[in-house]
């Protein structure tokens, strides 16, 4: 299992967002994450990240609060065992009480699994915010949140899942070493092939 905390304040990043975080199985070894966001600029707050509005301050205005606005995650194939992880669960937080109007759509490689879902619903998580969990054996690549309306307001905190990562060569075995205190960071890159971007998320 895997598990990557999207919270820090820091500055909004445009484009994507690589986090990192050991994975459990095969040790040691790395699993990154790519994080995109429909604005263009993922925001990065101490509660979580969303869909900022550009580069600057952090805030509530970084969350995810706008009609359709979403914030997409997405594992790269080459580096899984099998091509596509377990989703377990998503932590959601400054979630709005019970009728605060709070609600998002999931999809999962773009198929909807969520429709107007109540954040003020789930249980609480341990760490703060709410936990929402796949229902079993859901498995994919990518990962979408996404605002049902201009009303909703929160940010994704936490995402864990279960993977089977490719073995590292001699030398990214030293480079996972090094990386281990960087578990749940976001980091500017990563060496594989292509760009580095995620497959495109439907609008």
């Amino acid at each position: 299992m895997v598990s990557f905390d999207f919270t820090g304040e820091v500055p909004n990043t445009a484009g994507t967002v690589v986090f990192s975080a050991l994975a459990a199985t095969p040790p040691p070894n790395i699993a990154f994450l790519d994080a995109t966001a429909s604005t263009g600029f993922v925001g990065r707050d101490a509660l979580g990240i969303g869909a900022g509005p550009g580069l600057g301050d952090n805030g509530d205005s970084d969350a995810i609060d706008a009609n359709s606005a979403f914030v997409n995650l997405a594992f790269d194939p080459g580096e899984l065992i099998g091509g596509e992880a377990t989703l377990l669960s998503v932590v959601f937080d400054d979630v709005e009480a019970q009728g605060g109007g709070d609600q998002v759509d999931i999809f999962v490689d773009n198929l909807q699994i969520a429709t107007n879902l109540d954040l003020a619903s789930l249980p609480a998580a341990s760490g703060g915010g709410v936990l929402y969990t796949f229902a079993a054996n859901t498995t994919g690549l990518e990962v979408r949140f996404q605002a049902t309306d201009g009303n909703d307001d929160f940010f994704i905190r936490g995402f864990e899942a279960d993977v089977l990562l490719l073995p590292l060569p001699g030398a990214g075995l030293m480079l996972a070493a090094s990386l281990a205190g960087l578990a749940g960071l976001g980091i500017a890159g990563r060496r594989r092939k292509g760009s580095g971007q995620p497959g495109s998320a439907a609008a």
